[in-house]
């Protein structure tokens, strides 16, 4: 029997132990949830240096646009600035330049000094009747092309005025007259003389015709067209007479001159006057 009861004591007691291990294994627990607490107080410590890092990024965005308009906007100013000050200040000032210079300077070289009060009333009436002959451009009239400047090494003057225009360019009729005499006049060239109808007497020269004596030319007709001379020139010579001389126009042995300086050999008739004029007739 008091074995049976030491079996009894001993099962009971092993009982015992069995329901209080796990009770002990509660009790141990506890310790573990102050790391738990810790980790659950670390996740606002990670949440706080998280903050930081937010506003950070916050503010990146707002600095961006800032700076972005206020570049754009001076780039936009500049180019505007510019062609404002420096075009319009140049434009206005190179037109009035050259219709100052112009109109100055081509009176004084057309109209020289026609001391005889005739050949002055002449000419002023002619400027507003007669017409250019040359309708193409021309080169200007200077130098050897002018009237009475030296030739043949200054045993002559020149008696008429120079168009210099290429070969070919057309030659037209400054006023109305009949054709009174056609002839070879420089280095196979030829020369057409007019006696306008009032009375006055042009020569076209060193040019190519097909007209021929009698032919009645109204102004603004052909009367031919520029040639080459044997030596490469290529012109229109003009000479002007008043028309009230005798004999042919060319002359040898005159030396006596109505509206010329008579100290210069023009090698042609008294009443030759100075055809500068011709130049600058209306087209």
């Amino acid at each position: 029997m008091n074995l049976k009861v030491l079996i009894a004591v001993l099962s009971v007691i092993l009982v015992c132990l069995l329901a209080f291990v796990p009770y002990v294994h509660r009790m141990n627990t506890p310790t573990t949830p102050p790391a738990t607490e810790s980790t659950a107080t670390s996740l606002p410590v990670s949440s706080q240096a998280s903050e930081p890092v937010s506003s950070q990024i916050a503010s990146v965005p707002t600095s961006q646009p800032v700076t972005q308009p206020s570049t754009s906007q001076p780039e936009t100013q500049a180019p505007t600035t510019q062609p404002e000050t420096q075009m319009p200040t140049q434009a206005p000032t190179d037109p009035p330049s050259q219709p100052q210079t112009q109109p100055t300077t081509k009176p004084q070289e057309s109209n020289p000094n026609y001391s005889d009060p005739k050949v002055a009333a002449f000419v002023e009436a002619r400027m507003r009747t007669w017409t250019c002959p040359v309708k193409d451009a021309f080169g200007e009239v200077t130098g050897s092309r002018k009237f009475a400047t030296s030739r043949g090494g200054g045993k002559r003057a020149h008696a008429g005025l120079d168009f210099v225009a290429p070969h070919g360019t057309k030659v037209y009729a400054i006023t109305s007259g009949t054709v009174q005499r056609v002839a070879v006049f420089y280095q196979s060239t030829w020369a057409v003389e007019v006696v306008n109808d009032d009375g006055s007497i042009l020569r076209y020269c060193e040019i190519a015709t097909e007209l021929k004596v009698g032919d009645y030319v109204q102004q603004g007709d052909i009367i031919g067209t520029i040639m080459r001379a044997d030596g490469g020139t290529e012109m229109l010579h003009m000479e002007a007479y008043l028309g009230d001389g005798e004999g042919m126009l060319t002359q040898s042995g005159n030396r006596t001159y109505k509206y010329v300086d008579d100290s210069k050999y023009y090698v042609r008739r008294s009443d030759l006057i100075d055809p500068t004029f011709l130049k600058d007739l209306p087209q």
